[in-house]
């Protein structure tokens, strides 16, 4: 350090320390100067300066555009709520959470595709009230319910009829499946449909009804199967077919486990692949059962070969024969006569068997070769009533003379259980 005298007068010296390490003593009348030093105390803290002047303003803050979700105050930016409808533009693609779509179609279900965009589906739609799958395609379109469960039940279908009001009343229709089409017309047309309701609501005693219905020829729909709500539980009521000339045909066994009173039914009595039989002998008896056999001019105590040759129905269980009708055609113009004939079996008999005629309506005459010809005989009386194991005969014979003469055709008999 340095002291330097800055000022003098008679009796003091002013120094100043300077940062070089020498003492000056500016004084003419001192000739010698003896100074010493000591550690002061450190002076007091110096009073804050005075404010500086303001330095020139910076450059105004401003946005561009018209992006409402930031705003400005001063040199203040405030972050608002975006509004996706008017502060968004352009395309969100799906893999940022949109749809990659700018349109879709009214009504169209939407279905994922990958990283592209959504499809609206033009051929799956639901308007509020009606899902519709459409498809141009062939056998299509198909829907399927899969089931991956390890688990004996399966998939459901189900129809459900849930009324706000929760007042169901007998009859509603809880659902239906309708096949519907067009003719060869273009008109829509209803083929068949399945139905489902309520045959009987009340609580504790609810049964049901399913239909089966079918348009019958004229494009009306009729039921052919009806199975309903019995009056007792555990009991159902099941009406087949409509019409009393609708025919309901069993391929194959039909078990009746209860009592068949009433029931009706059909049988064939045509026992041959080609024709239903032939006379030859003129006035000789001859059967629908086993064509050829004869027996002979008059029909009475018969053996049992040829009782078994001519039957062509035996009666499974008592039952009434209440008509035979037949359809056909003869080679050659003769004149017939027809016949019907209880046979009563006797089980491990040989002996005759005596038979009983039918009383029946009339269809005697002479037939015209090659003409269809549409037979029909009422049958009544008690030989009409046959026991389980009796046997129906039915014969005819030519009158008129000698010679073959083939029955080409169909005979069918209506009976009923009794």
């Amino acid at each position: 350090m340095s002291v330097k005298v800055v000022n003098s007068g008679p009796d003091t010296i002013k120094v100043s320390v300077e940062t070089t390490p020498t003492v000056k003593v500016n004084s003419p009348s001192v000739s010698a100067l003896s100074i010493g030093f000591a550690k002061g105390d450190t002076g007091a803290t110096g009073a804050t300066g005075a404010t500086g002047p303001q330095g020139p303003a910076g450059p105004t803050v401003t946005l561009t555009g018209t992006p409402d979700y930031i705003t400005i105050s001063g040199q203040e930016i405030t972050r608002n709520q975006i509004d996706l409808a008017a502060d968004v533009t352009g395309t969100l693609p799906v893999a940022n959470g949109g749809t990659g779509a700018t349109t879709l179609t009214s009504n169209s279900v939407l279905t994922g595709n990958g990283t592209s965009a959504i499809t609206a589906e033009s051929n799956l739609t639901y308007d509020g009230t009606n899902l519709e799958l459409t498809s141009s395609g062939v056998s299509a379109p198909d829907l399927t319910l899969t089931s991956t469960s390890n688990h004996p039940t399966g998939s459901n279908f189900v129809f459900k009829k849930d009324r706000a009001d929760d007042s169901p009343s007998d009859g509603d229709t809880i659902g239906q499946v309708t096949f519907s089409g067009e003719d060869d017309a273009g008109n829509t047309q209803t083929y068949a449909y399945i139905s489902g309701s309520i045959e009987e609501s009340g609580s504790g005693t609810e049964g049901g009804h399913l239909l089966f219905a079918v348009a019958n020829h004229n494009g009306v729909t009729n039921t052919g199967l009806d199975i309903r709500d019995g009056n007792a539980a555990g009991e159902l009521d099941v009406i087949i077919a409509n019409g009393a000339n609708s025919l309901t045909t069993v391929n194959g066994k039909l078990a009746v486990t209860t009592d068949a009173t009433g029931i009706p039914f059909t049988t064939s009595l045509k026992t041959d692949d080609i024709y239903v039989g032939f006379v030859s002998a003129q006035n000789s008896w001859y059967g629908a059962g086993y064509v050829g056999s004869t027996a002979g001019t008059s029909i009475g105590n018969e053996t049992v070969a040829i009782s078994n040759r001519l039957v062509s129905f035996i009666a499974p269980k008592a039952c009434k024969v209440n008509s035979v009708y037949a359809v056909g055609y003869f080679s050659s113009t003769a004149t017939w006569e027809f016949g019907f004939y209880k046979v009563p079996f006797v089980d491990e008999s040989s002996s005759d068997i005596t038979w009983a005629e039918i009383t029946s309506t009339d269809n005697d005459g002479s037939k015209t070769a090659n003409e269809t010809y549409k037979l029909n005989w009422d049958l009544s009386g008690g030989n009409a009533s046959l026991s389980a194991g009796d046997g129906l005969a039915f014969v005819f014979r030519r009158t008129d003379a000698t010679g073959t003469v083939l029955f080409y055709g169909n005979v069918f008999a209506d009976l009923q259980y009794t």
